[in-house]
C-alpha cells in the first residue's frame, strides 16, 4: 500500500493513470475518503496522472487526537507530493478538499500548475456550527450526525435514487473514526481566507451545485470567483457532493479546464 509521511503522521494515496501524464491530485469532502472520487475516475484517469489522498484522519491515514489546522492539511499533500517525486502539480479540492486546496495556493502557489475548488467556500460559517458537530461525535459517535451530514452531501433527488455509491459512502461515514472527523470540523471551523484568497494566481476553476445547500454558489463560490483573478465558474445541477451525484459532468468540466 503507498503511504507517505508528515512527521509523525502516516498519509495513505491511491495512483491511478499512466506517470506520463499531468499529475492531478483528488482531494475530497470531509467524511470521506479517497472513495469519494470513485465515480469520477473512469471519467479522468485516461487524461491524468491522478493522486487520491485520505486526508488526515480519514480512510487508511492516521486519525491523531485534538483539533487540526488546515495549514497541516495542507502540508500532508506536499508531503505525498514529494514522496512521489512531483515539484509540480494540479489540484482538484472538493468541500474541505477545496479548503486546503486555497491553503495551498496561498501558500504554496508555486508548487501548483493549476486548481479546481469545488463546492467549497473561503469560510464555511458559522465556525460554531463545526464545534457543535465536533462535540457531537467526541460524545455519541458518527452515526448521531449522520443523517444530517447525508442531507447536505447529497441533493434530495440522489438521496432518493438509494444507490449503491449512496450506500457505500453513507456507511463509510458510518465507520470513520470520530477523533478524524472532529479534528477536521475544527479546521473548518477556524479557516477564514476571505480576506487572504485574493493572493491566489494559479489558474484557477470553481465548481458550484445549483442544489448544494451546504456551500451555495450565493455567498459562496461567488466570493471566490469574485477574489481570485481570472477565475472561472461552473455550476453543475448537483448537491455538495457533485462528483458523486454528477461524476462524468464534473469530469467534464475539470478536464476542459485542465486543457484549456
Amino acid at each position: 500500500m503507498p503511504f507517505a509521511q508528515n512527521n509523525d503522521i502516516r498519509l495513505y494515496y491511491d495512483i491511478a493513470g499512466s506517470k506520463s501524464r499531468p499529475p492531478l491530485f483528488l482531494v475530497g469532502s470531509i467524511g470521506t475518503s479517497h472513495h469519494m472520487w470513485d465515480s469520477a475516475l473512469q471519467f479522468l484517469e485516461k487524461d491524468f496522472f491522478l493522486v487520491r489522498i485520505d486526508k488526515r484522519g480519514h480512510g487508511r491515514s492516521d486519525a491523531p487526537a485534538g483539533d487540526y489546522i488546515v495549514a497541516d492539511l495542507a502540508d500532508d499533500v506536499l508531503a505525498i507530493a514529494d514522496h512521489i517525486g512531483l515539484s509540480k502539480f494540479s489540484i482538484c479540492g472538493l468541500s474541505l478538499g477545496g479548503i486546503i486546496t486555497q491553503s495551498l495556493a496561498i501558500q504554496s502557489g508555486d508548487r501548483l500548475e493549476k486548481i479546481i475548488i469545488a463546492n467549497s467556500s473561503p469560510a464555511i460559517t458559522p465556525p460554531e456550527a463545526w464545534q457543535q458537530r465536533a462535540d457531537i461525535v467526541r460524545s455519541d459517535g458518527m452515526a448521531a450526525i449522520s443523517d444530517m451530514v447525508m442531507e447536505r452531501f447529497f441533493s434530495d433527488r440522489f438521496r432518493q435514487r438509494n444507490t449503491t455509491e449512496f450506500q457505500r459512502i453513507r456507511q463509510e461515514f458510518l465507520e470513520l473514526d470520530p477523533a478524524g472527523y472532529s479534528g477536521c470540523c475544527t479546521a473548518i471551523r477556524d479557516f477564514d481566507a476571505r480576506e487572504s484568497v485574493h493572493r491566489i494566481t494559479v489558474p484557477t476553476l470553481v465548481i458550484s451545485g445549483t442544489l448544494d445547500i451546504a456551500t451555495p454558489t450565493q455567498g459562496h463560490s461567488d466570493l471566490l470567483t469574485a477574489a481570485i483573478a481570472d477565475a472561472r465558474l461552473v455550476e453543475l445541477d448537483a448537491g455538495h457532493v457533485s462528483a458523486v451525484e454528477v461524476p462524468d459532468k464534473f469530469a467534464a468540466a475539470v478536464t476542459g479546464f485542465m486543457k484549456s
